[in-house]
């Protein structure tokens, strides 16, 4: 759905109940639509899945139904414009999302959810329209499986679902550019650390201090 020339959401739901709207790229050229994606009146069940939304110049996504309706809404991908999800639903679950690049407020109405990372998705060239996914992104194998389509270890985030597959192995390089940056050139701690790779990067845990004898 590219650049609609009207005010108001590029896609519009209205009184629908149930709807499965996946795998859609909604932008870029947003500049009158506010919203990528908003639905109001529902009588609910609606899912929003893998969807790329880019250069919202409102919100990304908004839900504003009645608190007794459901809106699903994971594995999508909000990346640049103003916004990213507002929400005045009370049974609204949404996790599993990116949303990046973003030059107001993240969330309204409602909080980062599980599997939300706020990191670059790294689409191939969303400047010239390209919205897959980059072999290194972190968006592949990221999302949590709805239903759709998918290859290697889990769904991808976004509206294409790409061939890679999650690294499972990494470069121990990384891990001496980690220490330097996070913890001090000289490379030493007070106390023991368990470093572990989240895919995202690396991280680290504070051990308790602990002593052995040995003979």
């Amino acid at each position: 759905i590219y650049g609609p020339k009207a005010w108001g959401a590029a896609v519009a739901v209205n009184s629908a109940s149930n709807l499965s709207f996946h795998n859609n790229v909604i932008g870029p050229n947003l500049t009158w639509a506010t919203e990528g994606i908003d639905e109001t009146s529902s009588a609910g069940g609606n899912k929003y899945y893998n969807n790329t939304i880019v250069g919202a110049s409102d919100y990304g996504f908004v839900t504003r139904v009645p608190s007794s309706a459901t809106t699903e809404f994971k594995n999508n991908i909000i990346q640049g414009g103003l916004n990213g999800i507002y929400c005045t639903n009370t049974n609204f679950v949404h996790s599993s999302n990116i949303l990046y690049g973003l030059t107001g407020a993240m969330y309204y109405g409602t909080s980062v959810g599980t599997n939300e990372p706020p990191i670059n998705p790294q689409l191939v060239n969303p400047a010239g329209g390209d919205y897959h996914l980059q072999a290194s992104s972190a968006a592949v194998d990221r999302g949590t499986n709805v239903g759709l389509p998918y290859s290697g270890l889990a769904p991808d985030m976004g509206a294409y679902e790409s061939s890679y597959s999650n690294r499972v192995g990494f470069d121990m390089s990384t891990m001496q550019d980690w220490v330097t940056n996070n913890l001090g050139s000289n490379n030493s701690v007070a106390r023991p650390f368990a470093f572990y790779y989240t895919g995202y990067g690396w991280s680290y845990n504070i051990l308790p201090s602990w002593s052995f004898t040995y003979s």
